[in-house]
């Protein structure tokens, strides 16, 4: 009777691990994007940038999520959204990952769907702000590297940012990259001719069959947005896996992201 039910076991326990490990091993995926827009002085400017976080916790005071991102020694963090879940209350883990990020690089923040309907956001953002957090909604932040500069900006998800994009779309001579949560708008947001976009919110799609993502929130099913980089027009989008977990809390072969960005100077056209 036992050796009966040693196999069961052992595929149960196997299976455990096996979505236990695809939910909480970090992979680091490195984009280089090239723009010969780009200042020279920010030839070689990186970024890294974290999604999706939902108040996950990945260690003790977050080291092996800190680890992994002091070893890129990035230029600026940026976290794109998401970052608590919007059916709990708790945020520690989110506003510990954010008091150590701020002491690798400045860390610049836009909102995600659980941020709005979060109830004391409010809260949340006044503890970030306190921790040194930059939070942009519908804003833009100017970044400064000896003289020359480039436009950060930040998208509301839910309200306004069509205003925010046509703010954009009068910069589009310079250099201007957007956070903005939710790709499926990746259309709407290359009419402002914003040269990169990072977003996040699909998760890269839960379950991936063949390296294809099967669903992500506001895309359905084979989501053409849920990872990766994607280029319309001028513009080019990466897209965050992100590191917590989505409603239905299972990852297969999509392991949790940190997304660098290399941006260099492209002589090619000159």
């Amino acid at each position: 009777m036992k050796k009966r039910y040693l196999i069961p076991a052992f595929m149960l326990l196997f299976g455990g691990l096996f979505l236990w490990y695809e939910s909480n091993k970090i992979e680091t995926s490195t984009f280089v994007y090239k723009n010969r827009k780009l200042p020279e002085n920010f030839d070689g400017f990186s970024i890294v940038q974290i999604s999706d976080l939902h108040n996950k916790r990945f260690s003790s005071g977050q080291r092996r999520l800190i680890k992994k991102i002091e070893s890129l020694s990035p230029d600026i963090i940026v976290v794109t959204g998401d970052i608590i879940k919007r059916t709990s209350m708790e945020m520690d883990n989110a506003l510990e990952f954010l008091e150590k990020a701020v002491d690798i690089a400045p860390v610049y923040f836009t909102p995600g769907n659980h941020e709005i309907h979060y109830v004391p956001r409010r809260t949340l953002y006044k503890k970030m702000r306190e921790l040194g957090v930059t939070i942009l909604i519908n804003e833009r932040e100017i970044l400064d590297v000896y003289g020359q500069q480039i436009n950060l900006w930040g998208l509301d998800p839910m309200n306004e940012y069509i205003k925010c994009l046509k703010e954009i779309y009068k910069e589009k001579d310079d250099f201007n990259i957007l956070l903005a949560h939710r790709p499926d708008r990746f259309r709407i947001y290359a009419k402002s001719k914003a040269d990169l976009i990072l977003a996040g919110h699909a998760h890269g799609g839960g379950i991936r069959i063949n390296g294809k993502p099967l669903y992500a929130p506001n895309q359905g099913f084979h989501p053409p947005y849920a990872c990766d980089a994607h280029v319309l027009g001028k513009s080019t989008m990466i897209v965050s896996r992100g590191l917590g977990d989505a409603v239905i809390p299972i990852r297969i072969f999509n392991r949790p992201e940190i997304v660098e960005i290399i941006l260099k100077k492209d002589y090619s056209f000159e």
